[in-house]
């Protein structure tokens, strides 16, 4: 769009153009909440940090909301500080994508509609002065292209290591009876284990009756 020479009779066009652009911007805002709101995504991701960090995995997780506050951490939170920032020591190139794909202020004025556009930037109406992370006043058209992009990455490669991962087990369990034992450790601290069958015309898991 910016490459296009303005001439006033190239007007309507020109017009027409960044209409049909924020339109397709407004599409993409809604692909990007979704994305960012979905509790197994999250989930998933926090999961391979901690394998990552050679945790066990958290058969507890929950997160914060605003009338529960017992979990780990508000979304943003665990998006910022227990993925983004802890993948950091394993991959800084993932961080960096990271950091490109997910913006707290962005994704919180899509959620609640508070933002608007003009001269191909996004100005999102939810700055506070005190608050690192929402510090933006405008978001340029091409720097919000950036970050959806960035963003159908993380999502586009995390299916990609879900089937990888499910295949992988999935394999394992047609050499056993379709079957596999989980360890899973309760709140008290102990441990059990139980067995889970595989579904190979389904490729899915159940629990072993």
């Amino acid at each position: 769009m910016e490459d296009l020479e303005y001439k006033p009779e190239k007007r309507k066009f020109i017009d027409e153009l960044t209409e049909m652009e924020g339109l397709t911007i407004q599409m993409e805002m809604l692909v990007f909440l979704k994305i960012w709101e979905m509790s197994q995504f999250l989930k998933n991701l926090y999961s391979l940090v901690r394998i990552l960090k050679g945790e066990n995995y958290d058969w507890h997780f929950k997160l914060k909301t605003g009338d529960d506050q017992l979990g780990i951490a508000s979304a943003q939170e665990l998006i910022r500080v227990h993925i983004r920032d802890e993948i950091h020591q394993f991959s800084e190139h993932v961080y960096d994508i990271f950091k490109l794909a997910y913006k707290s202020q962005i994704r919180n004025s899509i959620a609640h509609s508070n933002y608007s556009f003009l001269n191909r930037n996004i100005h999102p109406n939810n700055k506070k002065e005190n608050v690192n992370y929402s510090q933006i006043t405008n978001l340029p058209f091409n720097e919000w292209i950036e970050m959806f992009h960035a963003t159908v990455i993380i999502y586009n490669s995390y299916i990609w290591l879900k089937n990888k991962v499910n295949s992988h087990f999935g394999e394992l369990a047609l050499k056993n009876d379709n079957r596999l034992e989980i360890r899973i450790n309760k709140a008290d601290g102990t441990e059990v284990y139980y067995d889970v069958s595989f579904r190979p015309e389904y490729s899915d898991w159940r629990w072993a009756g």
